[in-house]
């Protein structure tokens, strides 16, 4: 299992120059890559995408506009708790401890893992147009909530020696305070990354052309490895890669507004 955490897109750019072989950095622009070359994909992350931010506006004012609580840790007083605290102590409080708990807030992070994972069957327009909607709804979250975004690619990588198989995947973290909107934009929108940067990168470990695991994206099984080698907890929202009748492609502010519910659900369920 390969599954390598990078803190910036600067960081895979340098792995990229590093450790792709001659041969894929002489790949053949194509419709599937998005018509790029290697080399192109790697001038758009550093460059961007700033004229698709655009499309991204107009799903903006389409979005309802409820704010999510999430629970964060603070401390309060108490007969008995944690820590003490000196100053109630001497003051003759009974209160003189403190102790952990969990209050609700709309300023904690909500942390935002995305899949830019398509099946190869999606076409370049068909993986900006998901893409869109996957910018939208975290520039739609950060209006009320800190955001925290990672975009990882889930390739299938060298086989288990138990013939289970086995994962090569990318995490990168895209600058949200305040959100890089050049290169996210890019990286959530545009062929090339995926089909380019992070399949050149995969194929330094084993990438077959697969799913990681050789699973599928939508199975309770595969998103649990996903949230167990991601390290996602309960309070994350994840979104899933897609191989058909992807809804950020066909209802993109229906898909944006069901996932707000859904991390709403997820925070009750878990209280």
């Amino acid at each position: 299992m390969t599954v390598k955490f990078f803190d910036s897109i600067g960081a895979f750019a340098t792995e990229l120059n590093h450790s792709v072989d001659a041969e894929h950095k002489d790949s053949r622009a194509q419709a599937f890559n998005g018509n790029q070359t290697f080399e192109d994909a790697m001038s758009g992350l550093r460059i961007g995408r700033p004229k698709t931010v655009a499309k991204s506006d107009k799903l903006l004012q389409q979005m309802q506009g409820d704010t999510i609580e999430l629970d964060v840790p603070s401390w309060e007083h108490a007969v008995a708790g944690f820590i003490p605290c000196v100053p109630s102590y001497l003051a003759g409080s009974p209160e003189s401890m403190r102790r952990p708990v969990q209050t609700s807030s709309d300023r904690s992070p909500i942390r935002v893992f995305a899949s830019v994972c398509l099946s190869a069957g999606f076409t370049a327009s068909e993986i900006q147009k998901r893409g869109i909607a996957l910018l939208a709804l975290c520039r739609k979250l950060q209006m009320a909530r800190p955001v925290e975004l990672w975009i990882f690619a889930d390739l299938h990588g060298i086989d288990a020696e138990d013939g289970t198989g086995n994962c090569a995947i990318p995490v990168v973290k895209i600058e949200t305070m305040p959100l890089d909107l050049t290169t996210a934009t890019y990286a959530m929108t545009d062929a090339g990354f995926l089909r380019q940067l992070c399949f050149a990168w995969g194929y330094q470990h084993g990438f077959d052309g697969g799913w990681a695991w050789h699973g599928r994206p939508f199975s309770d099984e595969y998103l649990g490895r996903l949230r167990d080698v991601l390290k996602i907890n309960d309070n994350d929202l994840l979104i899933a890669g897609t191989h058909a009748n992807d809804k950020l492609a066909s209802d993109p502010v229906g898909f944006i507004n069901e996932q707000v519910n859904r991390l709403t659900n997820q925070l009750l369920e878990a209280a």
